[in-house]
């Protein structure tokens, strides 16, 4: 297993924007695509504040280009990046990781 730890440094004004898109869009064409999300997360306290972070679960590294591929063309997505929200753009910087566990991680 593989597993991807995607981090999005937000715009704070506009974090709620972000939260809204992905919520109505994107996690649901995660599912469509058969995504496996292993959760999401809001940076609460830290030195990059406001943040959104969340972690995929990639059998390897065909499955996530497949699955990426699909979903970047997928119509609806398409479509929901065409939405241009008034208070401006949702993210700063995008952080991406690909990572594999050790023999000694309690998640494999």
């Amino acid at each position: 297993m593989l597993y991807e730890l995607r981090v999005y440094d937000l715009v704070y004004d506009n974090r709620m924007g972000m939260h809204d898109k992905f919520e109505n869009y994107t996690v649901p064409i995660f599912k469509k695509h058969g995504f496996k999300v292993i959760g999401f997360w809001e940076t609460m306290i830290g030195a990059n504040y406001p943040q959104l972070t969340y972690i995929l679960q990639w059998k390897d590294l065909a499955e996530r280009q497949q699955k990426f591929t699909a979903f970047f063309a997928d119509p609806e997505w398409i479509e929901a990046c065409r939405i241009m929200d008034p208070k401006g753009p949702y993210i700063e910087k995008i952080h991406s990781s690909i990572m594999f566990p050790t023999k000694y991680s309690p998640m494999q």
